[in-house]
């Protein structure tokens, strides 16, 4: 078995190939994650079944194959400040079907990455530890004569890391804020899922019927106002569909409260920048969102 380092062109590479297959459904099972193994004994000899089994994120190549709600969960729960594990398990059978495992968790005030890799040289093996301040997420298309989206999450020390910055560092002198970075997680999406999930992606039973639905949260795409769309699968049939004009929020991202609630957070451009939580119910089939004693109503696509 060998390690891979994220190439530039490994990365390109990867995502035209997969590009095809990101039209492969997910299953999302329940399955609660079990990471009593060691790294070390996960270096040789560990299959994707027996990761999925396990509970891990599974990706070969750029192709999220298990795992979705996991990763989610983990990403919305530590962006409000809660510890968190998860590990990944990416493969590589396009290219030499060699894999990596990585263990990633967030102590509550930083994520902390570990994995072994080899040197480029030598190719001697050691562990590689890590600590990061902040988890971004980028969704970009790298060429803009044969688009393909893809979605990124890059650890770094600073908020203004992204994927386009990222890639372009590993090919030239560009050096803040990418001196610090890895690239922890990466897999090809369409144009739709592109749209609808601009800011985010979550998993909740909103309306209380009993049943998860997924959640998307996107770009309201008007001109002249700031609006966002929140839209709502449940066994992937489409369930609720709705745009909110406010305020302008950068960012703007799901955020899993300790109940286990979704709910909606905002930074305004206010100076100094405010942040706002936004509660999520459902009324007679409508979403409704919830700013303290505030109800925010959903607007017709053309207002």
């Amino acid at each position: 078995m060998s390690y891979r380092k994220p190439l530039f062109w490994s990365v390109i590479v990867t995502i035209i190939t997969c590009t095809i297959l990101t039209a492969c459904s997910l299953t999302e099972q329940a399955i609660k994650p079990d990471y009593k193994l060691a790294l070390e004994d996960l270096k040789e000899n560990y299959s994707a079944e027996q990761a999925t089994a396990d509970g891990y994120v599974v990706i070969d190549n750029s192709t999220l194959l298990a795992g979705e709600k996991i990763w989610v969960d983990f990403v919305n729960n530590t962006a409000q400040g809660r510890q968190a594990h998860v590990r990944i398990y990416q493969s590589y059978s396009m290219q030499d079907n060699s894999y990596r495992v990585k263990d990633l968790r967030y102590d509550g005030e930083k994520y902390l990455l570990s994995y072994y890799d080899r040197t480029g040289d030598t190719k001697e093996e050691f562990l590689f530890q890590g600590e990061y301040k902040y988890l971004n997420r980028s969704i970009y298309s790298w060429s803009k004569v044969n688009p393909i989206p893809a979605e990124y999450y890059l650890l770094s020390d600073s908020e203004d890391a992204t994927a386009e910055g990222y890639l372009n560092s590993l090919i030239s002198s560009i050096y803040k804020p990418y001196n610090n970075c890895n690239m922890i997680y990466s897999r090809t999406v369409d144009s739709e899922y592109a749209k609808r999930a601009s800011y985010g992606v979550a998993f909740c039973d909103i309306d209380k019927d009993g049943k998860e639905e997924k959640c998307y949260l996107g770009w309201g795409q008007t001109s002249g106002v700031f609006t966002f769309t929140l839209t709502a699968y449940e066994n992937r049939e489409l369930e609720y569909y709705n745009m909110y004009r406010t305020q302008w929020y950068h960012p703007l991202r799901f955020v899993q409260a300790e109940n286990g609630k979704l709910q909606i957070e905002g930074v305004n451009q206010n100076s100094p920048p405010e942040t706002h939580i936004f509660d999520i119910t459902v009324r007679k089939g409508v979403i409704i969102l919830k700013l303290g004693n505030t109800e925010i109503e959903p607007i017709k696509p053309e207002q």
